[in-house]
């Protein structure tokens, strides 16, 4: 089975999971690792520090540096989230 990126997501997982917003609508459009109960984790972080949290966690996780580095550097600052 293709995995499924998030649309629009925070982050760039591959899994999602069915989140609540706020209101208690579902919502599929962001990952866990980042959006819960209706808010974005990390309020105030910058997109060079999530840029930085994704690619630990992707090594920490098997991923070699430059192969996280280089999707986080791209995808991240044309996402939603950052684009305010």
């Amino acid at each position: 089975m293709k995995q499924k990126r998030v649309k629009a997501a925070e982050c760039l997982c591959k899994n999602r999971k069915t989140l609540k917003r706020a209101d208690g609508s579902k919502s599929e459009e962001y990952c866990f690792h980042c959006f819960q109960g209706g808010r974005f984790l990390g309020q105030g972080i910058s997109l060079q520090e999530k840029i930085e949290k994704n690619v630990k966690f992707a090594v920490q996780t098997g991923t070699a540096e430059d192969q996280a580095r280089k999707p986080a550097s791209s995808v991240l600052p044309g996402l939603k989230r950052w684009k305010n």
